[in-house]
């Protein structure tokens, strides 16, 4: 039989975690030292003094829980224990990659405190929460979430399963699942809804809306606003979307192609005028078929990224299958850019708010 170590993740931590490991272990607290030293405060004492709100906050809990469980295994390493296996659950994956030496104790602290920070931010975008379903078919848990707008995170076990909820539903969530029979439902100590699929269904719904008819209608958008620090996950998002609803372009019959050659002339002179001033061009071409050379004028779906007001494809309606992709850091910038410029015609707004 062999010798599994599992790490934890996120909702595990407590004040006082690894205390009596370190006071014990001088291998321990080398750990403390080594992942304070990498992140430029001290870790070890918000694991062992808090305070609960500074430890729950994610961009601290992550590298707080990476380094109590390796704090926890370097005692045993030390005396020669050594599993056939390693895996982790979410943020415990990385703890997992450490002890195995795929990654070393710095850049694995580093890169999960980074994670945690963006995934905090998204939190503040998105305000939610998490909690633990026990004893409940996995019928019952879909038909909460279908009735919440809860998403099902984790299955951790047969009846033990994981929501994501945004925060106004998640006391209804819960309560629904203590009245279709759950035998326990416990929240969980995290600071936002994560392992859901917020910015999936927004790329989704957006990318419909750009490649439906190639682009060409009233309606469709002219630019969108992503967070800064998700903006690579937007792209790969519409990078999907469109890859499900188109998985070739070329002979596909359901994929428009642009209505006249002087509309096709001007749809590739914006990308070639914007290419020129600087922003980054996606094509979402997923066959990755050449299209130069076919008589039906199709263009791929086409992000393009960081555009600038100087660009043609900022100036006028597009009325095809481009995409400008601007960035904000707070949505009053959003706002504030819509307000100084010529008003839209229509405005769709991606959120829980």
């Amino acid at each position: 039989m062999g010798v599994l170590w599992v790490f934890p993740g996120q909702g595990s931590q407590q004040v006082g975690m690894g205390r009596a490991m370190a006071q014990r272990y001088p291998e321990a607290a080398a750990v403390y030292a080594e992942a304070s030293e990498a992140l430029g405060y001290d870790l070890a004492r918000v694991c062992w003094e808090g305070p609960e709100e500074e430890l729950r906050r994610t961009a601290v809990t992550q590298p707080a829980l990476v380094a109590t469980c390796l704090a926890c295994l370097a005692p045993l390493a030390a005396r020669g224990a050594q599993p056939d296996l390693l895996a982790g659950h979410s943020v415990g994956e990385y703890a997992a990659l450490i002890a195995a030496g795929a990654l070393s104790l710095v850049e694995g602290v580093r890169l999960v405190a980074r994670r945690g920070e963006l995934m905090e931010a998204a939190a503040r975008r998105t305000p939610g929460g998490m909690a633990a379903l026990l004893g409940l078919p996995i019928e019952v848990v879909e038909e909460v979430c279908a009735r919440t707008g809860a998403t099902l995170a984790n299955r951790n076990a047969p009846g033990q399963v994981i929501l994501s909820v945004p925060t106004a539903a998640l006391e209804q969530a819960m309560a629904l699942a203590k009245e279709r029979g759950a035998r326990r439902v416990v929240p969980l100590n995290v600071s936002g809804a994560f392992h859901s699929p917020w910015m999936a269904t927004a790329a989704a719904r957006i990318m419909n809306g750009k490649t439906l008819n190639a682009g060409q209608i009233c309606l469709a958008p002219d630019y969108v606003f992503a967070p800064a620090d998700q903006l690579d996950s937007f792209v790969a998002e519409a990078k999907a979307s469109v890859g499900r609803y188109f998985p070739t372009l070329k002979d596909n019959p359901d994929y428009t192609a642009v209505v006249a050659q002087r509309h096709f002339d001007r749809i590739t002179g914006y990308v070639e005028d914007a290419r020129a001033k600087g922003a980054t061009i996606v094509e979402i071409n997923p066959a990755g078929e050449d299209l130069s050379q076919q008589p039906h004028r199709k263009i791929a779906p086409t992000l393009i990224l960081n555009p600038t007001d100087d660009m043609a494809v900022m100036q006028e309606e597009i009325f095809g299958p481009l995409l400008p992709v601007k960035t904000y850091q707070k949505v009053e910038e959003a706002v504030d850019y819509i307000n100084a410029h010529d008003r839209p015609l229509a405005l769709y707004w991606f959120g829980t708010d």
